[in-house]
């Protein structure tokens, strides 16, 4: 889950608060979930198989969406919509991943340099880790 807040570029400091509450989901992490009913729904999103009765509801309500030719225009929309969301999210996943990938390798780094006699202020100053990251190292 992913949520999202609004800054003004010309500063980090100011968040600007317009009181909407975006959440992002990535649905390729839906086995993942521990609650039942959110996993189903983002597995339905993800891989279009309802499995639950709530996303076997969602499933009926858009294929009756699809069969009105008035609703075709609002089920592209939303589909476009729900592209975007995945594309986000799978983007949000990979950096995620990246970030994770980064921190283990610093970790990794840190306990090589501690061996090595490194000091702790160097150890620091060199992977970014904090000094409590450190001393669970040792």
């Amino acid at each position: 889950m992913y949520t999202k807040k609004n800054r003004f570029t010309e500063t980090d400091a100011l968040i600007y608060d317009d009181k909407t509450h975006a959440v992002f989901y990535n649905s390729s992490a839906w086995s993942k979930i521990q609650d039942e009913e959110l996993r189903d729904v983002l597995r339905f999103i993800y891989e279009s198989k309802a499995t639950s009765s709530f996303s076997k509801l969602l499933e009926e309500n858009t294929l009756r969406a699809k069969s009105r030719p008035e609703m075709e225009d609002e089920y592209m929309y939303f589909m476009d919509i729900l592209e975007e969301e995945k594309e986000y999210a799978r983007e949000a996943g990979l950096a995620e991943g990246r970030a994770e990938g980064a921190r283990q390798k610093a970790v990794e780094t840190a306990g090589k340099l501690l061996r090595e006699g490194v000091s702790l202020q160097t150890v620091i100053k060199c992977t970014g880790l904090s000094e409590n990251d450190i001393k669970n190292i040792k």
